[in-house]
């Protein structure tokens, strides 16, 4: 079997949900990574959004070759949770008692729905649902969107949710099994995966030790990152942190003994250091000839632009929070590495900024970067796609357009998913030249996949999108950085003079366990050695526009190893330690 390396997924997620509701509390003997909740087999046949089954569980990537796991812990954002719904009726805003008649009408059709879709247990919906008053419709939805449990949401929504104690629970999560030889229920079994750590211990593993062609095959490493920065600038959205607890909590993170590899700056919604790119569609379905639309997630505050200082995407806490990550410091005007750092280094993942917010990273780094050739801080972007869009300036162009058409922001000729989430010939042009790495995610909107209006909750039996939407986004990165190395509109950004280095630069971030609706064919860590030939046979097809950058039948295993498992892992080899102070 051929082996991978994720660069972002989340495989503790399912379960850590499931066990976890007060931070007092410890974990029973049997919550824990490896007691895996029950996975729908119809969910993943047929590559539906990753509600009802486990994409990345640990099991999946031991199983499926994955050698790298880049976990990311992720605090959950009670902006997922809203207090209400807006709900439209063929375009109409639906209030007051017909707000609360409508909806508990179609929260009846779609329970009766999905439960036969899925073969879940039958209830007495209509009467249930029917005694039901404007906050338990509201549960209901929150439970039924989400699978979380009640006293899990209304744990989240409460004041005493905290960021940074939820970070730690998790981390605990996965401490706890680090290490450990665990038997499959069939006594025979046995899996196993360690952290990654600067020294090896029974729990951990350091990435010097490592050597790919001689990983056991029921090991995996676990590579420890953060998907939001909001655990340093807030306890929870009503309750910012003082600079001083801010920083506190960076040099907490800095100096964990298990170190964070990168952190992915933004996520959903706002976390008072910089603007987040919108993400989230909006939900269209049809029922019985009606058409309604739901409003739920407001991601309004900080997206695209800050909103107290609409010309930055990066405000001065952010600023000061980023260098500190990075172990930088500003001396007059010049930023150098700081004299009497505290703790590793952790790399910023550029992914979820906003387009402001990645110029404004770019222009705040790439000044050290330049007088430090040899000591350059790479840019991630752990799991994007691509725009098809020049430049980040008309990403930035094109905010009021994007938000005004919002499903319907697609590339017509190109299928290309132009929401400003996707990065641009420029940022891929930025990112090639700080010696970066840019994983490909597998979300099949992200990768284009028309936002599709839900007809009857009838999910289809036949495979609507496959292993095309990654091509298309991996083809399009190169041409746009081929066409950019000799377009002068870029030189005052640098000069690449071998754009064939892209394929160092490429690799895979699947976002799975992420929430999100993954490319049909391949829906789980499982499916990486049937994805990894069927993208073989595109690339190696007579027009399939590779030829033109070098791929052919003598050589296309050795592009692929780069992108399924070698760039990551030198990546890793190159940086992991450089970023550990001994």
């Amino acid at each position: 079997m051929k082996i991978v390396a994720d660069l972002h997924c989340h495989s503790a997620y399912r379960n850590y949900q499931k066990y976890v509701v007060n931070y007092d509390d410890g974990f029973k003997p049997n919550e824990h990574i490896w007691n895996i909740l029950e996975s729908n087999p119809k969910h993943i046949k047929k590559g539906n959004r990753a509600m009802q089954y486990s994409q990345a569980d640990l099991k999946k990537c031991v199983d499926g070759g994955v050698k790298f796991v880049f976990a990311a812990i992720m605090p959950f954002e009670p902006g997922f949770l809203p207090d209400s719904f807006v709900l439209k009726k063929n375009g109409e805003v639906v209030s007051g008692n017909n707000f609360l008649n409508e909806v508990k009408k179609l929260l009846i059709k779609i329970l009766n729905k999905v439960e036969r879709n899925f073969d879940e247990d039958q209830t007495d919906n209509k009467a249930r649902v029917e005694s039901f008053s404007a906050a338990d419709i509201n549960m209901e939805l929150l439970k039924m969107v989400t699978k979380l449990d009640e006293e899990r949401i209304v744990k989240i929504k409460s004041n005493d949710f905290d960021n940074w104690q939820e970070f730690e629970r998790e981390l605990e999560f996965y401490e706890n099994k680090s290490g450990v030889t665990e038997l499959d229920a069939d006594g025979l079994t046995q899996r196993r995966y360690f952290i990654l750590s600067n020294q090896s211990s029974p729990q951990t593993k350091n990435i010097n030790e490592i050597e790919l062609t001689n990983i056991p095959e029921n090991e995996t490493y676990v590579v420890l990152t953060v998907e939001g920065s909001q655990l340093l600038s807030m306890k929870n959205p009503n309750m910012s942190l003082m600079a001083s607890e801010r920083i506190e909590k960076i040099n907490q993170l800095k100096t964990l003994s298990k170190p964070v590899f990168f952190i992915t700056f933004a996520h959903h919604f706002a976390n008072k250091l910089c603007s987040h790119a919108q993400s989230l569609p909006q939900l269209k379905f049809r029922f019985f000839g009606n058409s309604f639309e739901i409003e739920s997630n407001d991601q309004s505050q900080d997206m695209n632009k800050l909103d107290d200082e609409p010309t930055r995407g990066i405000n001065d806490r952010g600023i000061e929070t980023i260098l500190e990550l990075l172990n930088l410091e500003i001396v007059g005007e010049v930023i150098q590495k700081k004299v009497t750092p505290i703790g590793n280094r952790i790399l910023i993942d550029l992914k979820h900024m906003s387009a402001l917010a990645r110029k404004n990273f770019y222009d705040l780094i790439e000044p050290f970067n330049i007088a430090n050739t040899t000591e350059k801080i790479p840019f991630t972007a752990s799991h994007i796609g691509y725009s098809g869009i020049r430049f980040l300036d008309e990403q930035i162009q094109n905010y009021e357009l994007e938000e005004s058409q919002r499903n319907d922001f697609r590339d017509s000729t190109t299928k290309l998913l132009k929401w400003n989430i996707n990065f641009c010939d420029e940022d891929i042009f930025r990112i090639c030249q700080s010696e970066g790495l840019i994983g490909i995610n597998f979300d099949q909107r992200v990768l284009g996949e028309e936002f599709l209006v839900i007809e009857d909750f009838a999910f289809p039996d036949l495979f609507r999108n496959n292993e095309t939407l990654f091509t298309n986004n991996l083809l399009r990165i190169l041409i746009g950085l081929k066409n950019s190395a000799i377009d002068s509109s870029f030189f005052h950004f640098g000069r690449i003079d071998n754009p064939s280095n892209i394929w160092n630069v490429l690799c895979i971030g699947t976002d799975f366990d992420g929430f999100i609706d993954p490319i049909d064919k391949f829906s789980t860590a499982l499916a990486f050695e049937n994805f990894r030939e069927a993208i073989k046979l595109k690339m190696i097809k007579g027009n399939s526009g590779f030829q033109d950058f070098g791929v052919d039948t003598t050589n296309i295993e050795q592009v692929l190893d780069k992108i399924f498992i070698l760039n990551t892992f030198q990546f890793l080899t190159k940086h992991f330690n450089r970023n550990i102070l001994t």
